[in-house]
């Protein structure tokens, strides 16, 4: 029941595995069943709607693929000002998947800081 309480409680509908999720880039499919109807049942469906969110799923495969401090950095603050506009986004203190998207892209930025150091 917590982790069901957790999981409602996330900056976007998650789905099964995490599908329905925008910053789960990798495994994002809005076509799946479950996500029309999580989408819907925030209120985030209309005309269009699926388009936003699939550019933001494709800022955030383009965002962790980032090779420079500069460029991680840009996508980072692209995606956290963009977010409260993408259909179904709220915030939310507890998102696993948003939690370990940041957290994979502050690591891509340290590498890419220690390469220019170094």
């Amino acid at each position: 029941l917590l982790l069901s309480v957790f999981m409602d409680d996330t900056s976007f509908p998650v789905g099964p595995d995490g599908i329905c999720h925008p910053l789960n880039y990798a495994n994002f499919n809005l076509q799946h069943t479950d996500c029309i109807k999580l989408y819907a049942d925030r209120g985030g469906v209309w005309h269009g709607w699926d388009s936003l969110l699939w550019e933001h799923a494709r800022l955030a495969r383009e965002s962790a693929n980032c090779s420079s401090v500069q460029s991680c950095a840009l996508g980072g603050l692209f995606l956290a000002m963009g977010a409260p506009m993408v259909p179904g986004h709220h915030e939310a203190l507890f998102d696993l998947v948003r939690d370990g998207y940041w957290s994979r892209l502050s690591k891509k930025a340290r590498k890419a800081q220690r390469r220019i150091l170094a």
